[in-house]
This record gives C-alpha cells, structure tokens and sequence, in this order.
C-alpha cells in the first residue's frame, strides 16, 4: 500500500525504505505572472513557476493525483521515465489518454525503473508545457550509491526558450565534467569548458571549483543551425547567472566572463549545420 505524501514535505521521497508512495494535491491553476515586463495569465502547479522538483529513488513507483482548477484541458508527461509495461500514464495527450478536461482529476502511476539522475515532467497539451514543469531528481535505489563523488552542493538549472534550438552553456574558467545524460543515463565522464544541451533534453554535470575565490559568469545562447537571419525577430543575446565562491575575499569589479569558452551562436561548419558528421 503507498504512503501519503503531502507537498508540505517538498516532494522528497528519497527518505526512508518505501518504494511506493502518493504525491497529493497536484493541483493546476491559473496565476497572473510578471516576467520582462509583461504580466500574463499562465497555467501552474501548486502555484509555483516553474513547477516544483520531484524526487524519487530508482525503483520507486510513485501516484500522482493532477486536480485540473485551470482554463485549459492538459496531460501530465514524465519526460526521460520509460514506464515499462505501463503506457497509460505516460501523458500524450490523445495518444495514451484524453486530456484532464477543466474541473476534473487525473491520477498517474509512474514508474522509475532504470533511470537515474535528472529528467522532467511536463504538460503534453499546446503550450501548456511551456509554463506547466519542472525537475525530478532520482537518486540511487536505497542501499546504492552513485558511480562519482558526492558532490558538496546541487543546484538544478532550467533554460528555457521560445524557439526549439540548441543552447551552449559554460562556466569562465571552471572545469565542467558530463556525468549523466539521454534521460538519466550515467556516462564515463567527459571534461569539457562547454556544454551542448537540446530540447527537452537532460543533463547531470560536476563543475569544480578550481579557480581563486571569486565571482564567475555562467552564460548560455541559443545555437542556431539553420540560417540566423531566420530568426531576427528574437533576442540572441546571453542569459546569465552569477556563480560565487563562499568565503572572506574582494568581489572583482566584474565578475569573470567565458568569453573564450562559449562558442558562437552559429556554425559555420556546413557538416554540423546539416546535422551530419
């Protein structure tokens, strides 16, 4: 039998030795939002922008009761969860199920099977994924660990676009480590100054902290693969986030920038471009 677990407990269900347990009060809503400058109407759950993260061990089946109080019928997808044997809660709006029309429920039963690390759950109806997800972290089954070291923190990083391109993302003068990618599959460890991450896909990555006590950009754009001049009407510039050592130290004047990491926005390598090698 599975265990209640209300979203006052953040969703962990990492604690303890049941492989079974039930997520309540999933509950879809519309919220009025301010981002850029513009306030909208948007789709949420449990009031939260974006969604909040889920985690799971691997082997765990978990139930999710999705309560729809929104304007706009909606699946639920687990996006990366194979769900052996189990295809009717995987979320496709009219491929697997119906969408949750406004005012009615839905409950998943969602499998964790071979997977481990990071994948996503998202909204599989129109646009709605676009405010309708968020992370699911699935630790190692109880009694197991990971295959690299323990990291000293976690941080989970969301880009997200309009337009389904390739993102680079890189971290000045910090050695970056792919650990796990392709729906929460572990790798042998590729060192790199940059990452290449596409729609809807997952990594799980190990930065280490190496340089002098300091303030280090994170940047990411989008990387174009067709002609750019396609999409002049959207912003190309840089997104960013500060990364800051902890500690008694002088903030440089700017905080240091991958200027020589981060490559261009657009090849101009006619066999990447096409998409063959």
């Amino acid at each position: 039998m599975c265990r209640p677990l209300g979203m006052a407990a953040g969703l962990a269900l990492h604690a303890g030795s049941a492989r079974c347990a039930r997520l309540e009060a999933q509950h879809v809503t519309n919220k009025i939002v301010t981002r850029l400058c513009e306030t909208n109407s948007i789709l949420v759950v449990n009031d939260r922008f974006p969604g909040q993260t889920i985690h799971v061990r691997k082997g765990d089946t978990v139930f999710v009761n999705v309560y729809n109080y929104g304007d706009m019928q909606l699946t639920l997808h687990w996006h990366g969860v194979k769900q052996p044997r189990n295809p009717w809660s995987d979320g496709p709006e009219y491929v697997t199920q119906c969408p949750i029309q406004p005012g009615n429920n839905f409950t998943y039963e969602v499998i964790f099977s071979s997977e481990e690390g990071t994948v996503w759950w998202h909204a599989h109806s129109d646009w709605t994924r676009n405010t309708v997800h968020g992370p699911i972290v699935v630790h190692p089954a109880e009694g197991t660990t990971s295959p690299y070291p323990q990291p000293d923190a976690e941080e989970i990083i969301i880009l997200e676009t309009c337009l389904p391109q390739m993102h680079t993302q890189s971290m000045a003068n910090l050695e970056i480590s792919i650990i796990a990618l392709k729906d929460a599959s572990y790798l042998k460890p590729v060192v790199t100054s940059y990452i290449m991450i596409g729609p809807g896909q997952t990594m799980n990555v190990l930065v280490t902290a190496n340089q002098s006590l300091g303030q280090y950009y994170m940047a990411a754009h989008q990387y174009y693969t067709t002609d750019i001049a396609t999409f002049d009407g959207y912003d190309k510039t840089n997104v960013t986030a500060i990364l800051q050592y902890n500690g008694d130290y002088k903030p440089p004047t700017t905080p240091y920038y991958p200027t020589s990491m981060l490559p261009p926005s657009r090849t101009t390598t006619p066999e990447l471009a096409s998409g063959t090698s």
